[in-house]
């Protein structure tokens, strides 16, 4: 591991060639220090900004002398925290492969507003989901419903972005409503879907099949009937015993249940948490690990430009990518340090740690 003190000029190539490839954590201002990263290196881009709320977290580790690193940035109001935002997104996006993709964490105050912003960087049909993460299960607010989710913002540079589907387990009430049909030769549970469309049709999918004239009911079948016939030769049709239209046997996946947008399966950190390090807005693991998992693939190359605690580059270590994080507090450098080194990181290098008081001013 080598360190490269603030005053030092980074050559960003030698950085960045895969056969000599390094993972970077630094610590400075995501404005400026992307400028040592290639464009259109990145394959994933995911951070979690300090949210438009109004509290403090200065002095997050006991640290006084990095008080004035975490004063209110915002006390401009709305739009200055906005600006301040973009502007460093604006940075981030030229440094996305063109099938790369970006996430933004944000909650109730500023979610709204950011999309508008980001959708003229990105571009309104780049804008792939908004994410909705229930992050506790309870909440007394004073006034009004109680907030207990957070919006994570999803975007890609380009149509052909990086995609890998994610699965979770199925909901023992989903089971039960949904699989309720065992198949008696293999244990299986499966579910019944149509197999007509509503409409008439006159191609193919409007014949009749096994004597069932579908269009009586103004309906057609989702197959030809050829098709049919072999989904009825594989044991997919399911018959009814007594009268009535034929199914399709849907058995239930192996790997889950495809994951959709509201992600209420994912429990916060607390202060029982294995996990905890002491950040107090530190993201569970599982959450980054679905991230990197879904939008990147390994050897891909992951970026946080929060990086806070490290919990984006931790789910980048342990899932087998190359990772850049920066940060603008030296402790949060130093806790993501021994994070990553008990997962066993040893190639990466650390630059811009201060180690005066008049450097962190400057910083």
């Amino acid at each position: 591991m080598s360190r490269v003190a603030n005053n030092q000029t980074i050559e960003a190539n030698p950085l960045f060639e895969d056969a000599h490839w390094r993972d970077q954590l630094y610590c400075g201002d995501c404005l400026t220090v992307p400028d040592v990263i290639p464009n259109e290196s990145v394959d994933l881009i995911y951070i979690d900004p300090p949210f438009y709320s109004q509290r403090y977290y200065e002095v997050i580790w006991g640290e006084s002398a990095e008080r004035f690193a975490f004063e209110d940035r915002w006390s401009g109001g709305i739009n200055h925290y906005i600006a301040y935002l973009i502007e460093r997104i604006r940075k981030a996006y030229l440094k996305m492969k063109e099938t790369g993709s970006f996430y933004v964490h944000l909650d109730w105050h500023i979610n709204h507003y950011m999309k508008v912003e980001l959708d003229k960087i990105f571009g309104y049909g780049n804008f792939q989901a908004e994410i909705i993460w229930r992050r506790t299960s309870a909440r007394v607010d004073t006034v009004g419903f109680g907030h207990v989710t957070d919006s994570i913002l999803m975007y890609s540079k380009s149509a052909k972005y990086t995609w890998n589907t994610q699965y979770r387990a199925y909901s023992e009430e989903h089971l039960r409503k949904s699989y309720r049909h065992v198949d008696p030769a293999t244990g299986k549970r499966f579910m019944l879907a149509d197999l007509t469309g509503a409409g008439v049709r006159r191609g193919e999918t409007g014949k009749k099949w096994k004597g069932i004239n579908q269009t009586e009911w103004g309906r057609h079948w989702i197959r030809p009937p050829s098709e049919l016939d072999e989904l009825d030769k594989k044991d997919l049709i399911y018959w009814p015993e007594r009268a009535g239209m034929p199914r399709l046997k849907k058995f239930l996946s192996d790997r889950g249940q495809p994951v959709d947008n509201i992600w209420d399966d994912i429990p916060p950190v607390t202060s029982q948490s294995s996990e905890k390090v002491g950040y107090p807005t530190q993201k569970p693991l599982a959450l980054l690990e679905r991230i990197v998992s879904a939008s990147s693939n390994p050897g891909g190359l992951v970026m946080d430009a929060f990086c806070g605690c490290g919990t984006t580059l931790a789910a980048a270590q342990k899932l087998g990518r190359r990772w850049i994080g920066i940060d603008v507090s030296p402790s949060a450098i130093r806790v993501v340090e021994q994070r990553l080194r008990k997962l066993g990181a040893t190639r990466y290098d650390v630059h811009g740690m201060v180690v005066s008081t008049a450097e962190l001013r400057a910083l």
